[in-house]
């Protein structure tokens, strides 16, 4: 119905009657389509306008290339999905298809009539491990799993099903907030990643904002502002953690400074060597046969340091499969030490693209030497939030008028978030504790036991409620963008 213009003649050579018709017709055409956006951009009921949080995270990560157009199909359930997301273009590689989970992390890919990822799915990781994604850890985290201890591994997609119970469900990280942009070449998601082992008493305070955005033909650029909340501090960062079916892509490419390209050897996971930025790049690729230019591989580009530490990378294939065998999984991750203390954030990015290898590794390196050359530490107070708003929508008046709830649309080091849960009861709650002063986290188990999380409303300094809000009961919330004078962490302890 929307043609292109092609086939008809300009109003001038009609009737003047037609005149009124297709002008109506034009109009339609041009605001269907952004009609249809806006539907998408607001799916997510009340939530945070994310605005001026993506504005906040493009003013560190600035993308020098203009996004191209990208099919974006809001597929899934905020509450944890790892289909949530459909991206679709068409490039070198082909019709590509990706898809990204409600936490973020980018669960599929298919291009070139390939399945790339996921790789094989064990029973317990099924799109939680063998996915690319954020991982939030502290250091000496992965000697806590192996000792049985209680590790500080925060996963973008969500958490590992129980030990002992391979029939438990699966939990996906959910989505806070979502904005899309079609036209735009972009999707933005807020989510709360989560625990990876259950039962566990880390709490899960952190959100991760992850920018997807269409830069080249065949690569998505990845940025993303990981903010902490809560009262533990981090020390680590997978950006990303990820991999793909070793049987379609067997090698793994490394480039380094000179130019030059080496196969890595395909060792177990963790018993591969490990690189630093003086014998590489940033420049990773998994091929079939780097030698056949006519087949597909899947590259990534990354930054080599982390605030004032140099990054390292890991890969190797991944374990755990059946009867201790290796499964079909080529993990890579770039990781390095930033610590995040309590208030603190980050910001960051990474090229993922398919492709031929020496057209793919031309395009990522040219992409990655007009980025910022490193993760970037935010302290707590180092920025100012965006202008402020009240909460009316949310009962913040108060009898006379006054503003009981003041909250700001930015996620700024330093802010907590606001979240709106819908009890058992029906009735809604407002509160700064997603755990609902439940004083031992165990990640979803909790969040599901105590109520459903609707959605991130705003971000604030200071709360006076001793605990969630019931708007319903008229119970008396106060909050402001002010930060407190002494610390929630410092009233806890």
């Amino acid at each position: 119905m929307c043609d292109d213009g092609r086939r008809r003649a300009g109003p001038w050579t009609r009737p003047r009657r037609a005149i009124l018709p297709v002008t109506i017709l034009a109009i339609l055409c041009v605001l269907l389509p952004t009609l249809a956006v806006g539907r998408e951009q607001s799916r997510l009921s009340g939530q945070v306008s994310l605005t001026a949080t993506a504005s906040f995270l493009d003013r560190f990560v600035s993308s020098r290339h203009p996004a191209l157009p990208l099919s974006i199909v809001l597929q899934g359930n905020e509450a944890g999905d790892p289909f949530f997301a459909r991206l679709s273009f068409s490039g070198s590689a082909g019709q590509t298809d990706i898809d990204v989970a409600s936490g973020g992390s980018i669960s599929a890919w298919r291009a070139s009539g390939m399945e790339l990822l996921p790789p094989n799915r064990n029973p317990r990781s099924a799109f939680v491990d063998d996915v690319f994604q954020i991982v939030v850890a502290r250091p000496g985290a992965q000697d806590e799993v192996r000792a049985g201890q209680d590790a500080f591994f925060l996963h973008q997609a969500g958490t590992y099903r129980l030990r002992q119970r391979e029939d438990s469900p699966q939990v996906f990280s959910p989505a806070l907030g979502v904005q899309s942009d079609p036209q735009g070449g972009t999707l933005y998601l807020l989510a709360w990643p989560q625990a990876a082992h259950l039962p566990s008493a880390i709490r899960s305070e952190f959100l991760i904002l992850s920018r997807l955005r269409r830069v080249a033909p065949d690569v998505l650029e990845y940025a993303a502002l990981i903010v902490n909340f809560g009262c533990e501090s981090s020390g680590w960062l997978s950006f990303p953690w990820g991999g793909v079916r070793t049987s379609a892509l067997p090698q793994l490419h490394l480039g380094s400074e000179t130019g030059e390209t080496r196969v890595e050897p395909r060792l177990r996971y963790g018993e591969g060597p490990v690189v630093g930025p003086s014998d590489w790049n940033g420049i990773a690729l998994w091929s079939a046969d780097h030698a056949r230019e006519e087949r597909p591989a899947l590259g990534l580009a990354v930054p080599t340091r982390f605030g004032a530490s140099p990054g390292i990378w890991r890969s190797g294939v991944g374990g755990g499969g059946t009867a201790g065998e290796p499964r079909d999984f080529y993990v890579g991750a770039s990781e390095g030490g930033i610590v995040l203390e309590p208030g603190d954030a980050a910001v960051g990015w990474f090229y993922i693209g398919v492709g031929r290898p020496a057209e793919l590794e031309a395009s990522l390196r040219h992409l990655r030497a007009a980025a910022p050359p490193e993760v970037r530490r935010l302290a707590a107070g180092e920025t100012r939030p965006e202008p402020t708003r009240c909460l009316a929508e949310e009962n913040g008046l108060d009898r006379s008028g006054r503003c009981r709830i003041t909250v700001t649309d930015t996620a700024a080091p330093g802010l907590r978030p606001l979240f709106r849960y819908r009890r058992p009861d029906g009735t809604s709650a407002l509160t700064d504790d997603p755990y609902l002063g439940v004083p031992v986290g165990l990640g979803l188990e909790t969040w599901r036991r105590v109520g459903e999380i609707e959605a991130v409303v705003g971000f604030v300094g200071t709360t006076r409620s001793g605990g969630a809000c019931n708007l319903t009961s008229g119970e008396v919330c106060e909050a402001t963008v002010t930060p407190a004078a002494e610390g929630r962490c410092a009233r806890q302890h």
